[in-house]
This record gives structure tokens, C-alpha cells and sequence, in this order.
């Protein structure tokens, strides 16, 4: 059987339902949202004070950056373009409420991100801010992070929305994808994102405990990358990338299947559509020998993604080891066509 996966691009914004990169329109920056330098000067030693303290994508870089030298660094950069946008967005914002306010927000701010910011939807290596600050490409969960911080220094109320491999923001009536431009009704949120999650107020810290512990493990720290996704998991028990992530890269890697089997079957009980969590559950038992608990992760992998050609190659596989020869080749058969 392959080896185990992880996670997959977003497919909400990283390919498109063909599974080619998406690209997004460079749209110019409408002419009344602008940075303006002298009004940005003049007020940003006060807002700075105020708000770096509290900005979430702050935090997010001290956790993911642990003490390393940069961190100030990093920090006064992500403050100073929440700042810098902010009091931009204050001058748009000053003269609607409600509704139409969470509106103009969310036009504006994504002008701002699209024109003078030049912030372009992109991955990086582990979801870091700094990698993002440094090439000013923001994923999901970057982007995310920027605009509820943003929206909380103007004074619209946000939260930040966790779903399957993905993340948008909540404003009182409205979710936007800010990597998208696009806006969708509140009441939307559950037919377009089953099992989504509301983050509490710190639980967006878990996200960041994550990151660090991809970018930990990814250095051969395995110890460290444990310890920073079981404090993911401490801030939000619901948080199933984290159990996958532990099982994948730290017990699998280790040998401890045990305890791999443990992390992503919680990931499945909370997302059941995660079907990589389901893969590397079915990868977990096969390597234990219990090839028909494999085949039934291996079942749901391929209802969840029927052209999953692999998941049809390793079911055959899982099938000959159970004498199902029949199975096996119509495993196979799909595997090949």
C-alpha cells in the first residue's frame, strides 16, 4: 500500500473542479479606497500601541516563530499593514451601518488587498505568516487572520471560520472568502461548508500551534511538532487537522500506530468527509495486518472520491490479502481505467 498522505491543496481555492490551478483576475483598486503615507504617519504610533497586542496574525507569528530573532521583525511588519489599512478603511467606513457596512468592508478591504497591498492568494511551505509576509502571498488561513484583524481595528465584528482544509471570516451577516473577493449570506455557511466551526477567542492560537508544529516536524523534530499539536489540540478539541496532522507526521513517522489509528479516527469522527484522514487510517490498519478494517477506510475513501485511482490500487491490494480475488480485480480494473 502507498505511503500514508498528507494534506491535499484546498480544493475550494487552490484547484478548480478540474483539478487545474485556479487563477484569480488582478482587479485594480477602486479609486476611493488609497493609502494614503502622511495620514498613515500622522496617527500610527497610537493605533500601533492599541491594537498589536490583540491582533491575531501577531500572535499567530510569536507561536509560529517561537523566539527566533526575527520575530519582532515580522510582527511590526504584519501590525504595521493591519494599521496602514485600517485607518484607511476608517475614512470608507464612517458613514454606513449594519449591513451595508459589512458590505462596504468587505469591498473595500479586498480593493485594498487586490491594489495597493498587492496581496495574491498563494501557499507556502507550513501556512506560515512569515512566509507570507515575505512573499505576500496569502493562503486561506493568512488571509484570514489579516481581515478579521483588520475588521476588528475599524469596528466590524468578525470571527474566523474553520472548515475542512479551509477558512473564511464571519461578519454579523455575511462570510467572505478573502482569498476570492467573494461574499455569500450567513445562512449559507452550512450547505456550502458542512461541519464548519466558529473559533472562540482563542482558539485561533490552535491554528498557529499547528503551523509550527508542520514546520517542526518538517525539520526532524518530531518531539517539538508532538508537543505544538497537542497544544493545538488543548485550545480546540475540535480541531481535526491537528489530530491529523499529529497522526501523520509524528506517531506514523515514529512507527506508533497505535496512537496514528487513535488520531485519525477522531479526525474522521469530526470531519467525516476528510477522506485523506480516512486513507491514512486504512494506510494505519494495513500496515497492522487488519486488512478488512483497512478495507472499510478504504470504502469510504473511494465513495468519498471515486476516481481516487490509488485508494483503488491499495483496496486491491487489501482485497488479495483477504482472498477476494474477485474484489481485487475490479479493484484493479478501476485503478487501470
Amino acid at each position: 500500500m502507498a505511503e500514508f498522505r498528507t494534506k491535499p491543496l484546498p480544493a475550494s481555492n487552490a484547484v478548480s473542479n478540474t483539478g487545474n490551478p485556479q487563477r484569480h483576475s488582478f482587479q485594480k483598486t477602486s479609486s476611493e479606497v488609497r493609502l494614503d503615507p502622511y495620514d498613515i504617519q500622522s496617527s500610527a504610533q497610537a493605533d500601533h500601541e492599541l491594537h498589536i497586542r490583540n491582533l491575531q496574525g501577531a500572535q499567530k507569528l510569536a507561536i509560529e516563530l517561537d523566539g527566533d530573532s526575527k520575530t519582532v521583525k515580522y510582527i511590526e511588519k504584519y501590525a504595521s499593514i493591519v494599521i496602514e489599512t485600517s485607518m484607511v478603511l476608517r475614512k470608507t467606513l464612517q458613514d454606513y451601518a449594519g449591513k451595508e457596512k459589512e458590505e462596504k468592508f468587505i469591498k473595500n478591504v479586498w480593493d485594498l488587498m487586490q491594489g495597493d497591498l498587492r496581496i495574491r492568494y498563494g501557499l507556502n511551505s507550513h501556512n506560515s505568516m512569515s512566509e507570507a509576509l515575505d512573499s505576500m502571498r496569502f493562503d486561506c488561513t493568512n488571509s484570514s487572520f489579516f481581515v478579521h484583524d483588520v475588521a476588528e481595528a475599524v469596528g466590524v465584528k468578525t470571527e474566523i471560520i474553520l472548515a475542512l482544509l479551509h477558512m473564511l471570516v464571519k461578519t454579523e451577516n455575511f462570510c467572505f472568502e478573502p482569498t476570492k473577493g467573494q461574499h455569500f449570506p450567513f445562512l449559507e455557511l452550512a450547505s456550502r461548508y458542512p461541519g464548519y466551526q466558529i473559533l472562540k477567542s482563542d482558539e485561533p492560537s490552535a491554528i498557529a500551534y499547528n503551523v509550527s508544529g508542520n514546520m517542526l516536524s518538517a525539520e526532524g523534530e518530531l518531539g517539538r511538532a508532538a508537543v505544538s499539536y497537542l497544544k493545538a489540540i488543548e485550545l480546540n478539541p475540535e480541531f481535526a487537522e491537528a489530530y491529523y496532522d499529529l497522526g501523520t507526521h509524528v506517531y506514523a513517522c515514529q512507527g506508533m500506530m497505535q496512537k496514528a489509528i487513535a488520531c485519525f479516527q477522531k479526525t474522521v469522527d469530526l470531519k467525516p468527509a476528510f477522506a485523506e484522514a480516512h486513507y491514512n487510517l486504512a494506510a494505519s490498519y494495513y500496515r497492522q495486518g487488519d486488512y478488512g478494517a483497512a478495507i472499510d477506510c478504504l470504502n469510504e475513501v473511494v465513495d468519498l472520491k471515486p476516481k481516487d485511482s490509488e485508494a483503488h490500487l491499495a483496496l486491491g491490494f487489501a482485497h488479495l490479502h483477504e482472498g477476494n480475488l474477485g474484489n481485487a480485480i475490479s479493484c484493479f480494473f478501476r485503478f487501470i481505467f
